[in-house]
């Protein structure tokens, strides 16, 4: 699993804010390790083989670590082994499983706004409304959601 957790490290650097070691209980630690236990789906001559859908996955769990996943109101089927991040509360996804709706209101989030689910750059929908978010969208990273409002 570390090797896995690395390759994973390595293939996010670029959205990961902080530079943790492995035992941190730093959210995006939580997320990469959540993420190297759940997204292999093979392994081929020795590499891991990554579902399709990992970083959808890896920027969710971030968002759930950072706004106190384990605190909302309705968090059903959030990070269950087995359960496509399309069947988790609040998740709407098209045909091909690119997340399109983030839609989470009043639903109890707490935390920072920051730039993670701007990640999710196939975003059509996104209610966060009525939660206990704080701070803005800085505009770089809202420049991402070209297909809000479609």
């Amino acid at each position: 699993v570390e090797a896995i957790y690395e390759d994973l490290r390595g293939i996010y650097s670029e959205h990961l804010e902080n530079d943790m070691a492995v035992d941190s209980c730093d959210v995006e630690n939580i997320a990469l390790v959540w993420a190297a236990l759940n997204s292999v789906t093979a392994q081929e001559a020795g590499e891991a083989v990554y579902a399709p859908n990992t970083e959808n996955r890896f920027f969710l769990t971030l968002l759930y670590a950072s706004w106190g996943g384990n605190e909302w109101t309705n968090e059903d089927n959030w990070l269950l082994d087995g359960v496509t991040e399309c069947d988790w509360y609040g998740i709407g996804c098209d045909d091909d499983g690119k997340i399109t709706s983030l839609s989470v209101p009043r639903n109890n989030l707490q935390g920072v706004l920051g730039t993670h689910f701007c990640l999710l750059e196939d975003l059509k929908v996104l209610n966060l409304n009525d939660n206990e978010l704080s701070g803005s969208i800085p505009s770089e990273a809202l420049s991402r959601l070209s297909h809000l409002g479609e």
